[in-house]
């Protein structure tokens, strides 16, 4: 049986193998284990959450990515929600809790950030499905637009430990102002080793330094990450989003997409296997 388990672990359920689970599940009492497990496999997508500190640029990187103004820029703290961003053959704009749809949102009511949050106690987030063809190349991924980090607001940590458990790979955002990691980032990296989560480091508002000090800087955070990470990021590029100038940001979620067979077996199929 642990051989056939092995086959699992490529993204579909081998029926005879599905079919031995449910008869043990069922003999030792573990269905709602199993039962679980499989919804997991179901709705596997490859979340790739952009963290980094408020105003570090995440927003506007996915708007320059997007070619579009859609997110809110100058967002206030208290209303922020983490936002989900992925290929739909039509756009839906949705605000999300534990239950599932609460209800349909506007583009001006996303771009306001007005929620129309009756339950505080439940989790909410934004689902965007939208038709844009680099996302349709890669339809597993979801991009997780973050609250700021070290907000202040427990919900926002909440919210961001909540999708180590949930996401298969992981966009640092520092702006190049920064000059280096916070050591904020550096504990979130330490978490993210021990899920041997892979990161991409993508270092904004490059236009705020002199061109000429971009590669030091690129090297220096890069090895702040290496240090804690143990080994380099998968990827690293630096943008000016204001300008448009995203070039890498692309190449580095196809990237992060061509691993999501090691990101399923770590999110999914290692669980098959215990």
């Amino acid at each position: 049986l642990l051989l056939k388990v092995n086959l699992m672990v490529a993204k579909f359920l081998d029926e005879e193998v599905l079919c031995q689970f449910q008869q043990l599940a069922e003999r030792y009492g573990y269905q709602k284990s199993l039962h679980n497990l499989i919804h997991l496999h179901d709705i596997f997508k490859i979340r790739l959450p952009l963290v980094g500190a408020f105003s570090a640029g995440k927003s506007t990187l996915l708007n320059a990515f997007l070619g579009e103004k859609l997110l809110a820029v100058q967002v206030n703290p208290e209303t922020c929600l983490e936002t989900e961003m992925h290929y739909g053959a039509t756009e839906t704009i949705q605000l999300m809790n534990e239950g599932g749809v609460v209800c349909q949102l506007s583009r001006e009511q996303l771009k306001e950030q007005f929620f129309p949050i009756k339950d505080s106690e439940l989790t909410h987030w934004v689902d965007i499905a939208i038709p844009h063809p680099e996302l349709q190349k890669v339809p597993e991924l979801v991009l997780v637009d973050m609250p700021g980090w070290e907000s202040g607001i427990v919900q926002h940590g909440q919210a961001i430990d909540g999708y180590v458990n949930r996401s298969g790979a992981y966009c640092l955002v520092v702006s190049a102002e920064e000059g280096d990691l916070r050591e904020s980032l550096k504990r979130l990296l330490a978490e993210l080793k021990i899920y041997q989560m892979p990161v991409a480091l993508i270092i904004t508002k490059c236009d705020k330094r002199l061109p000429e000090d971009i590669p030091v800087l690129k090297a220096k955070i890069t090895q702040s990450v290496t240090d804690v990470l143990g080994l380099p990021p998968i990827d690293v590029i630096t943008v000016a989003a204001r300008k448009k100038k995203i070039t890498g940001f692309t190449d580095a979620i196809t990237l992060v997409n061509s691993q999501s067979d090691m990101i399923y077996r770590n999110s999914v199929g290692i669980q098959f296997e215990n």
